[in-house]
């Protein structure tokens, strides 16, 4: 009894301690937050609403969120104003929490300590450039304070932008109030001149385009902005168009949407307010969990990604070198400029429109069209013209008392009709066969080329997927190469750790190099297969699944791969309805018909005649050196030669006719035709065997492309979960190695198995669609070839063998 009373003063103690532990500020239902810009600009409503949007999505199911417009104050970027604004804020008793927006305002509201409710101030560039001096422990150290912060704010910018544009008269613009109440800024300025040997101007920027112009000195040749100014939208985009129009390159450290105004470049992704957003909103949820402000850790970690315009790198003639481009953001790049555009249905459609051994395969069936014509003419109507000239010595001529002339001239007409002839017959329809095996030789060579296209066009997306996951992995690293220099400057880590991540960004970028030239020649693969210029660029559309040319959003397709029994159902129906449709098994089939006519031919030959009609006319159109017969009635008694010299001879015309009809049948060659028959039988028996080996082989080959179909389709969402995971879980080992919990091997263990999770990921979908079409020409039938009408016959096919299989189609 008495220890059962001890352990309940025990539990009661440690409940105590719990809720005295728990700040009165989380004890309310409605959270009232501030927040305070050091000034007017453009870009402050949209940065404010991010901030407003993470804080309610983290916090408004355990708080009434209020953001009162009175409570949402820019100041006028003087300190005296900015000064005013905090005072008044921060003895403000409705207020529980003030987000100083502003870089000044972050800095000088640590100078109201004691604070009576906690502040963060998500902007501080660099804690020692505006005075601060955090705690080796990383913490802001003072009480119901945070600030977040990247170590080394405008070096970074300043070395990268160097490399661009090696500057030797730098104008750096920057809001006009900084420049004053910024303490070590004029010492940054002293080390920038002497790191790179160059003329360093510090340039107000006014509240007109053509006044900030005015300021730069003669010989400027390369402008960073790096903190706003009043400057209105318009006003700023002025001011980068008038630095384009004289070639003045222009580094931003505002972001990307900088850069799509038309500055050169920019080391802040769209993501660095966002996460600044995000970051915020944790740390206000971790101090209304009881954890002090001041025990907050102030170090983040920028996203350094390299953004290039390159249409106003053109435009100012700067040239990046292989290494910028490699491992940079461009946009408006020129493959983005160029008017060849390209769908995957685009690409398979044209590819066997254009292709040229498609093309001579086209010419070779058209000339096989004419072996058939020969086959017929060997049927019809045979009709010759011919004209002859047969001169003779006078000598026979006289001999011959009148009936040959020295010089006879005619022309002839011959007819000659097939009426049965079983090799013309067999010829015939040999021919026939032979052509439709060319013609399914041509639709499986259309489909080997569809094939072959959509998988180089697949292979273009993917290759342009592991090339974006390589630059982001490099992204990865250079952040956490920053995060070991935080490590470093607060004594947790030593050197060592910098020269390691120093060459893993080596190794990052030798892998983006190799995933570009992976991804060039991916693209001069597809260029080859449309008979374009090599190395033309082109624009491709991504592929969904969801495309309904694809056909893989229907429903009972989708149900259809639910489940095991389904798809093994699935799968023989394609496996019989592929042997019969493929094209190499109907090539094979018309030649078997062509052997099988062959062989009945050779039989036929011993007992079937060929029979022909024969007709000829001759036409007698001259004759010349003709004798008469007046020497041989001389040379007669003189009544007989009386007697011919008054008969009446007869006498022919000129035109001559014949008709004849011939029948022949071989008896005996030799044995050859025992021996041709005999072969026509063996090669048939021959054809046949091919012909089911293939049919096995197709089969197979079907049956192993949808497996492979169906495992790589099932794998899509799970390497998609895989690389979600992998992702989550390199942040939290990239905040504990911020913090000191973990060591750089578990950070690149983390970052390694999201790389290689994000490669899986992007690799899974372009995966699936080549299996996919793996499939479809295995069964002979690419889906981009076929027309509506074909394709719901297929699908109808598919649901009556469902249907007949005993499991109608949606039933479960």
């Amino acid at each position: 009894m008495i220890r059962l009373s001890l352990s309940l003063f025990v539990l009661a103690a440690f409940l105590l301690c719990s809720f005295t532990a728990v700040p009165a500020i989380a004890q309310k239902d409605t959270l009232t937050i501030a927040t305070l810009a050091d000034g007017p600009w453009f870009r402050n409503e949209e940065i404010q609403g991010m901030f407003e949007h993470e804080i309610r999505a983290l916090l408004e199911d355990e708080y009434v969120i209020e953001f009162p417009d009175k409570y949402q104050q820019e100041a006028d970027w003087t300190v005296t104003g900015i000064m005013q604004s905090l005072d008044n804020l921060v003895a403000d008793p409705d207020v529980d929490f003030l987000i100083a927006m502003g870089v000044k305002a972050g800095s000088l509201v640590a100078s109201k300590s004691p604070l009576p409710y906690p502040v963060i101030a998500p902007f501080v560039i660099d804690p020692e450039l505006i005075g601060l001096d955090p705690e080796a422990t990383g913490k802001s150290g003072i009480e119901n304070f945070n600030f977040l912060s990247t170590f080394g704010w405008l070096g970074h910018d300043i070395e990268i932008f160097h490399e661009i544009v090696p500057f030797h008269h730098l104008a750096i613009l920057i809001g006009p109030s900084f420049i004053e109440d910024l303490p070590r800024l004029s010492l940054a300025m002293d080390e920038i001149r002497e790191q790179y040997n160059a003329e360093v101007t510090l340039i107000p920027l006014a509240k007109t385009a053509t006044e900030t112009m005015a300021k730069l000195p003669a010989g400027t040749d390369a402008a960073l902005v790096s903190l706003p100014g009043d400057l209105p939208l318009e006003e700023y985009q002025a001011l980068i168009n008038d630095l384009i129009e004289r070639k003045i390159p222009l580094h931003s450290m505002m972001g990307r949407f900088d850069v799509e105004l038309g500055a050169l470049s920019t080391l802040m992704p769209d993501e660095f307010f966002f996460r600044r957003a995000r970051r915020t909103a944790i740390n206000m949820q971790r101090i209304l969990s009881g954890t002090p402000a001041s025990e907050l850790p102030v170090a983040v970690t920028n996203d350094r990604t390299l953004i290039i315009n390159m249409a106003t790198a053109r435009a100012i003639d700067v040239y990046p070198d292989w290494a910028m481009l490699t491992e940079a953001e461009l946009i408006n790049a020129s493959r983005e400029e160029v008017a060849v555009e390209w769908s995957l249905a685009d690409v398979v459609r044209q590819s066997v429109q254009v292709n040229l051994g498609l093309e001579a395969k086209r010419k070779a069936v058209e000339a096989g069209e004419t072996n058939v014509g020969n086959a017929w003419a060997n049927l019809l109507p045979q009709l010759d013209a011919a004209a002859r000239a047969v001169y003779i010595d006078s000598d026979r001529a006289e001999a011959s008392f009148g009936m040959q002339a020295e010089g006879t001239y005619s022309g002839v007409l011959s007819l000659t009709q097939v009426i049965f002839s079983e090799q013309a017959w067999a010829n015939l329809s040999i021919q026939k066969s032979l052509q439709r095996s060319r013609l399914d030789e041509l639709r499986s060579l259309s489909n080997e080329i569809a094939h072959d296209a959509a998988v180089a066009y697949l292979n273009v997306l993917r290759a342009n997927a592991y090339e974006s996951v390589q630059r982001t992995n490099l992204d990865v690293t250079r952040a956490n190469l920053e995060l070991a220099e935080v490590r470093q400057t607060v004594g947790v880590a030593g050197p060592s750790e910098l020269y390691r991540w120093q060459a893993q960004i080596a190794n990052d970028k030798k892998a983006v190099i190799n995933a570009n030239m992976q991804r060039n020649l991916a693209e001069m693969q597809l260029n080859r297969m449309l008979n374009r210029p090599i190395e033309e660029q082109f624009v491709l559309d991504d592929v969904s699944l969801l495309d309904d040319d694809l056909g893989l959003a229907d429903p009972t397709i989708q149900w259809l791969m639910s489940n095991p029994w389904n798809f093994r159902v699935m799968r023989n129906f394609f496996a019989g309805f592929g042997v019969e449709n493929n094209p190499m098994i109907q090539q094979i089939d018309a030649t078997i018909d062509a052997q099988e006519r062959l062989l009945a031919s050779k039989n036929w030959q011993f007992i079937a005649p060929t029979i022909a009609v024969q007709a000829e006319v001759e036409q007698l159109l001259e004759r010349t050196g003709v004798s008469d017969m007046s020497s041989l009635f001389s040379s007669l008694p003189p009544d007989i030669a009386q007697s011919f010299a008054n008969a009446e001879i007869p006498t022919q015309d000129d035109t001559n006719w014949s008709i004849g009809i011939n029948a022949s049948l071989p008896l005996f060659h030799g044995g050859s035709r025992i021996h041709d028959r005999a072969k026509a039988k063996l090669e048939l028996e021959q054809l046949r065997n091919q012909r089911g080996a293939l049919a096995e082989g197709i089969e197979q080959q079907i049956r192993t492309a949808l497996h492979k179909s169906g495992a790589s389709y099932a794998s899509i969402e799970l390497a998609r979960d895989a690389a979600e995971a992998a992702r989550k879980s390199l942040e939290v080992v990239q905040d504990a190695y911020a913090q000191g919990a973990v060591s750089i091997i578990d950070l690149l263990d983390a970052q390694n198995a999201s790389r290689s999770a994000d490669l899986a990921a992007a690799d899974a979908v372009y995966t699936f669609l080549i299996d996919y079409f793996d499939a479809q020409n295995s069964f002979g039938t690419i889906i981009y070839l076929t027309d509506v009408d074909e394709r719901e016959a297929i699908v109808q096919q598919l649901l009556d063998y469902f249907n007949e299989s005993g499991t109608p189609v949606g039933s479960d």
